[in-house]
């Protein structure tokens, strides 16, 4: 089953060049055929990162396809290990393996246990959350590819052409090892300028679009179907858990909160502190309200929002606080309407004092910043003195006075 991405049917432009043919996509075998060789790479700058650039390489071997797996040599013959390869990308081999072996049944089950179990045996998550990370691309020395788990499903978001040719088979070999039921492949974002190539979704028949998960004993609705990455930021789940354990009361702001991961999670922790929750999706700020419902957090509507007037991309948003009617700034030529930043509000006493988010920031002086706008600092010199736009010629100014 497939279906096409949301974000590349809502595409605005198309790309600047030609898609690999829907054909060069069609799934391929895990298991290399150990009766046909494979071509030679020959690496003219060898590194030991998993990702081998064009200018690192020398001329491609004739007759290899895209996606083909080659074996990594030097310009001598030694041998550099096996990796796939995408004459399109400017990444054009990414390494599977450091050593000349043959990448059999057996070997793509030993690299993928090996990633189980560290999830499993060693992290012990599945008493943390029912949601997590199972591969990890680079980390887990299967480059290309990120595997979510949201309970009975996997979720994998595929970056290069070589794992989009092999994600069903890797997702059903995860299946059996993790008896999950479900699988979802997605390619990530701009697949087609980076990898050339623009894939549909393949789902496993029955896919479920929602789930619902837990972590450290907060639920949380994750949109498959529509939501950011693979659905939910499973990478954030140690943040979340410290942020509530760090708390020591006032109020918190979630400036980018998407569904609510940290606002949720403190909100049910620490239910006399305020939390709100921002963020420009609207449909993200609706299952934020609906995780906080379900975690049995009282909901408030703000009273205040926040209106940011969009304009051309290189410029700064005009930030205003409440709600203005049309003003000259959105009749200018190239303004194109204002984005509502939607305001989720959790509980409703308290200081201001914290910020989950990028940066902290006390809440009161977020407010006013945000009621005046962003303006630039003032530039503090001295009157008497010029400011030279040659960086040289100020060094030259200042430099002490030859006393001979």
């Amino acid at each position: 089953m497939s279906r096409k991405p949301p974000y590349q049917r809502s595409a605005s432009r198309p790309p600047a060049r030609t898609l690999l043919a829907p054909e060069r996509l069609e799934q391929r075998p895990l298991a290399q055929d150990p009766e046909s060789p494979l071509a030679d790479m020959v690496v003219r700058s060898p590194t030991w990162h998993a990702h081998l650039f064009k200018k690192r390489l020398g001329a491609y071997p004739a007759g290899t396809r895209h996606g083909d797996l080659v074996r990594l040599v030097t310009g001598d013959g030694q041998p550099l290990g096996i990796g796939y390869f995408n004459p399109r990308a400017e990444i054009s081999v990414r390494v599977l393996s450091r050593v000349d072996e043959i990448l059999d049944d057996a070997w793509w089950d030993r690299r993928l246990q090996q990633a189980v179990d560290l999830r499993r045996e060693l992290l012990k998550l599945d008493g943390e959350a029912t949601a997590y990370r199972v591969v990890h691309a680079e980390g887990d020395r299967l480059p290309g590819v990120v595997v979510d788990r949201y309970g009975d499903v996997l979720v994998a978001e595929v970056y290069s052409l070589g794992m989009q040719q092999r994600v069903v088979a890797i997702l059903e070999r995860l299946c059996r090892m993790l008896q999950v039921k479900h699988w979802i492949a997605r390619p990530a974002p701009f697949t087609a300028e980076q990898e050339g190539f623009a894939a549909d979704w393949r789902t496993s028949e029955n896919a479920p679009r929602r789930v619902i998960v837990n972590e450290h004993g907060t639920e949380y609705e994750v949109d498959l179907d529509g939501g950011h990455k693979t659905g939910f930021f499973c990478d954030q789940r140690e943040n979340r858990r410290r942020l509530v354990e760090w708390h020591r009361g006032g109020s918190l702001l979630d400036l980018c909160c998407y569904s609510g991961g940290f606002a949720v999670p403190v909100a049910r922790r620490h239910p006399s502190v305020e939390v709100t929750a921002v963020d420009l999706d609207e449909q993200a700020i609706e299952v934020a309200r609906r995780n906080a419902q379900r975690n049995r957090t009282k909901v408030l509507r703000a009273r205040r929002r926040l209106r940011l007037h969009a304009g051309h991309a290189a410029k700064r948003p005009q930030v205003r606080h409440g709600d203005p009617g049309p003003s000259e700034a959105d009749q200018r030529p190239g303004r194109t309407g204002g984005r509502r930043a939607q305001v989720l509000r959790l509980q409703s006493t308290g200081d201001a004092t914290g910020c989950a988010g990028r940066a902290a920031a006390e809440l009161q002086l977020f407010g006013t910043t945000v009621e005046r706008g962003i303006r630039p600092h003032p530039v503090v010199r001295d009157a008497r003195r010029p400011i030279h736009a040659d960086p040289a010629k100020e060094r030259r100014r200042r430099r002490p006075p030859d006393r001979r």
